[in-house]
């Protein structure tokens, strides 16, 4: 990965306008990455997709004999560093893997959650002793690992758990008493992250590592799912479960740092393991559309259907642009702290990108959701039924709004840690809101031009920024002193969704138009044709997104005599421009339909 001009920090996006040199994207992989990639994309195409009925009837032994042959292959050890029997890839190199490991369906369920939230509160937190015991093993695919955070009455709110761990007399092991709920791999793990409460006291939240199986440790049976039926998911019961206290991550407390930093990571993982799903339901939708013929003609050159395949292709090539922003990003800054505290350094780095990371998880989830649901139309009845992979496609996706965090405690997220910020003196909001009120109401707003293929691009995205400036101010008045007061900023739990989702879209226009720029920079305007026109389609979607957002916001939140002028101005900072979609359609369709149903930018 070539080597970034500037470290980046969270949030400066929507403040700041950075040059394309900032952000890195896929085209920047080394040919050894890339090798990778096919080995992993191989193992899915002959593995794991001509087993996929297999895999969700759960056939006994099938998932854990693909997930051993993963890790004889090394698919499972891309972050564990070498010291370890990893390979201890760059942060950025080892992100892009996820997106073809984690479009396998209820394999890709069950595998990135070991590599992921199973593997990593150890790497980072875990006494030296316990990371040479169970790192090698992890890393090979000899035992698997889970996370077990969520209870039946904690969910969202994870920190209400009550799981208990009460130390023994001689203080050399804790007992832990308590259940947990939807576990992934519960029913096959060897290794699971517990979370519980010594002595029940909230100030002691803490992480242990339990090694199964082992005395008072029981698994429920199976859950019926919707989707990833092929994975498990069960529920855990500890009663007086012992736990070697060496076997404590971090330390007593350090718990709820633990899972929040875990899930940020989760949740950025998920938004690239989203991507790669979508690509792989375009293809099957291109693919199908293609061999369906009606009126002797492929449904694939119908107008209706290019726009669908359009429509999936922009959306796609936006997570793309974004995932691989947030990686590069994240990648920058641990590099940076390089020799600054190891694993621990990550993780303050994944603190530093929480809002990104959020944005990564909800927006890939619903383009994921779009998509599929796109394909079994394409498919139509024939996408109703389990002949075809669509049905399955639709129905592995619908849980990626849910873990990690509901898309909606994520949106909260997004927001809430925005205005905390900003309260906190990280984030220079306040100055920039400020100085855009001033011009937008005192009617000196001057639209900036900007040269080249994405003038208009770079225009729009300015003023989207500035747009949700106006509506921070709008919001900032609205609440009056209580903006300080974070559980009166909760209670507008309407205006800070619509925040969130002026906040990812401005994310999302600005990370395709800053690839797109180092497209035509490093392959000329021709050759980035493609991305030029992906760009515009999306920003369609994005401006209109965003203005509805702004308004919405203005209408709930200001006095009926401040809202007027406030929507006045906001319409003057309306980043929406109208376009040729129905050629711009077909433009992207008929590209995507060229290479077989793959977005080749």
């Amino acid at each position: 990965m070539a080597e970034a001009t500037t470290t980046i920090k969270g949030c400066s996006f929507l403040i700041d306008d950075p040059p394309p040199e900032v952000v890195h994207t896929t085209e920047e992989l080394s040919d050894d990455v890339e090798m990778m990639a096919d080995t992993i994309r191989k193992f899915i195409d002959d593995k794991i997709i001509p087993q996929a009925d297999d895999i969700d009837n759960m056939k006994e032994g099938l998932m854990l004999d693909l997930f051993h042959q993963a890790g004889e292959l090394g698919l499972l050890m891309a972050e564990i560093p070498e010291e370890y029997g990893g390979m201890g890839l760059k942060f950025f190199d080892a992100m892009y893997l996820v997106q073809y490991m984690a479009a396998g369906g209820s394999f890709g369920t069950a595998s990135m959650a070991h590599v992921g939230i199973g593997t990593l509160p150890i790497l980072f937190f875990a006494k030296p002793e316990l990371k040479e015991r169970l790192l090698p093993d992890l890393a090979t695919g000899v035992k698997m690992a889970a996370y077990a955070l969520t209870e039946p009455g904690a969910g969202s709110d994870a920190l209400s758990a009550k799981c208990k761990a009460v130390p023994t007399e001689d203080g050399k092991a804790y007992l832990l008493t308590g259940n947990k709920q939807f576990i992934t791999n519960g029913a096959w793990a060897d290794v699971v992250t517990v979370f519980a409460k010594v002595n029940g006291e909230d100030d002691k939240f803490t992480a242990f590592v339990v090694e199964t199986p082992c005395d008072g440790y029981e698994v429920s049976p199976e859950e019926h799912k919707l989707g990833i039926r092929g994975s498990s998911t069960c529920a855990l019961r500890f009663k007086d479960c012992k736990v070697p206290a060496d076997n404590i991550l971090g330390g007593i407390g350090d718990g709820g740092k633990i899972a929040l930093n875990i899930l940020n990571l989760g949740r950025l993982k998920l938004g690239i393991g989203a991507v790669g799903g979508a690509k792989i339901s375009m293809k099957s939708a291109v693919t199908y559309g293609m061999q369906r013929e009606q009126f002797k003609t492929p449904i694939a050159k119908f107008g209706l259907i290019q726009q669908k395949i359009a429509m999936m292709a922009s959306g796609i090539y936006a997570g793309d642009c974004m995932t691989m922003r947030t990686a590069g990003h994240c990648s920058d800054a641990i590099d940076a702290m390089a020799g600054q505290g190891g694993s621990m350094a990550k993780l303050k780095v994944l603190e530093e990108f929480l809002v990104e990371c959020a944005i990564e998880k909800i927006y890939q989830s619903e383009m994921l959701d779009r998509v599929v649901d796109e394909t079994v139309q394409i498919y139509g009845g024939y996408g109703f039924t389990t002949e075809y992979p669509a049905e399955r496609y639709y129905r592995d996706a619908r849980i990626a709004r849910i873990y990690e965090g509901t898309n909606e405690i994520n949106r909260l997220v997004i927001a809430g840690t925005l205005f905390k910020r900003v309260a906190q003196g990280r984030l220079a909001l306040g100055p920039v809101v400020m100085k855009t009120m001033g011009a937008v109401m005192g009617g000196k707003l001057e639209l900036p031009k900007f040269d080249g293929p994405l003038g208009e691009m770079k225009q729009r995205v300015w003023q989207a920024k500035r747009m949700f400036h106006l509506t921070a101010a709008a919001f900032q008045q609205g609440m009056g002193s209580k903006v300080t007061d974070q559980m009166a900023v909760m209670g507008q739990q309407e205006c800070l969704g619509w925040m969130a989702d002026m906040v990812m879209e401005i994310y999302a226009m600005e990370s395709t138009m800053l690839r797109t720029q180092k497209l035509i920079d490093t392959k000329g305007q021709d050759e980035a044709k493609l991305g030029i026109a992906l760009t515009l389609y999306h920003a369609d979607r994005a401006s209109r997104t965003i203005m509805s957002a702004a308004q919405n916001v203005i209408t709930t939140i200001a006095n009926p005599g401040a809202a007027v002028g406030l929507l006045k101005a906001a319409d003057a900072l309306n980043p929406w421009r109208p376009k040729n979609m129905r050629d711009l359609d077909r433009q992207i369709a008929d590209a995507v339909i060229a290479t077989d149903g793959e977005l080749r930018v």
